[in-house]
C-alpha cells in the first residue's frame, strides 16, 4: 500500500515538474488578464521556430566546395572553409519575395556598398540569370540548388554567419518583428565586422 501510495505521489510530481518546464521552454506569455494574446503567441512561436532552426542548422558544416555563378555567367569555385567570417543571405525562387526584399534592405542598411563587397554573400537558387540581372546586389547562383542544410527545406530565406565553414547564428528575419532584424544584424556587425574587433 505504501509503495502504491509513493507511485501515486511521485507521478504527480512529475507531472507538475513537466507541465512548469513546458510553460517555461515555450514562454508562453500571459497577459494580465491570464489568457495568452494572439500577438504575443505569434512572438512567442517565431521565437521559437528561430531557436528550432537554430538548433537544427547551427554547428553544421556546408560543402566545402561548392560551385556559384552570376549574372555576367563568370563562375566561381569556393572553399567555404577558407573565407573569412561572412554574412550568407539564402534564398530560392520559391521564397516570398516581399521577404526576400525586407532582408535585401536590412543587409543593405547595415553593410554598405563597401562592406558589402566583402562581409555579405547572397545565394539563391532556381531563377534564371536575365532575373539576377535586375538585383542591384550581387547575387550568385548555386548550381545544385542546395547548400545541404534542413532549413533549406522550408522554402525561406534566412541569413546566417559562415565561420570556418560551419554554420553559426541562423535567423529568419521577419518583417513583422523588426527590432529583432535590427538586434540580430547589428550584433553580426557589431561583434565580426566591426573595426573594433
Amino acid at each position: 500500500m505504501i509503495d502504491r501510495m509513493f507511485k501515486y505521489y511521485v507521478t504527480i510530481i512529475l507531472l507538475v515538474i513537466t507541465v512548469m518546464l513546458l510553460f517555461v521552454l515555450f514562454r508562453i506569455p500571459v497577459s494580465d488578464k491570464g489568457q495568452v494574446s494572439e500577438e504575443d503567441n505569434i512572438e512567442s512561436l517565431y521565437f521559437q521556430n528561430n531557436e528550432i532552426n537554430g538548433l537544427i542548422n547551427n554547428g553544421l558544416n556546408l560543402n566545402d566546395d561548392i560551385i556559384l555563378f552570376n549574372s555576367d555567367e563568370s563562375i566561381y569555385n569556393i572553399k567555404l572553409s577558407e573565407l573569412p567570417p561572412m554574412l550568407i543571405f539564402r534564398y530560392s525562387s520559391h521564397s516570398c519575395n516581399h521577404c526576400i526584399d525586407y532582408i535585401n534592405e536590412k543587409i543593405n542598411k547595415y553593410f554598405g556598398n563597401h562592406e558589402f563587397r566583402y562581409n555579405v554573400l547572397i545565394i539563391a537558387s532556381d531563377f534564371n540569370k536575365n532575373t539576377m540581372k535586375r538585383n542591384q546586389n550581387i547575387v550568385y547562383l548555386l548550381n545544385s540548388n542546395t547548400l545541404g542544410l534542413p532549413i533549406e527545406k522550408t522554402r525561406t530565406p534566412f541569413v546566417f554567419l559562415l565561420e570556418k565553414g560551419k554554420v553559426t547564428h541562423l535567423f529568419t528575419p521577419e518583417r513583422s518583428f523588426d527590432k529583432y532584424t535590427d538586434v540580430y544584424f547589428k550584433f553580426l556587425k557589431e561583434r565580426y565586422f566591426s573595426d573594433k574587433r
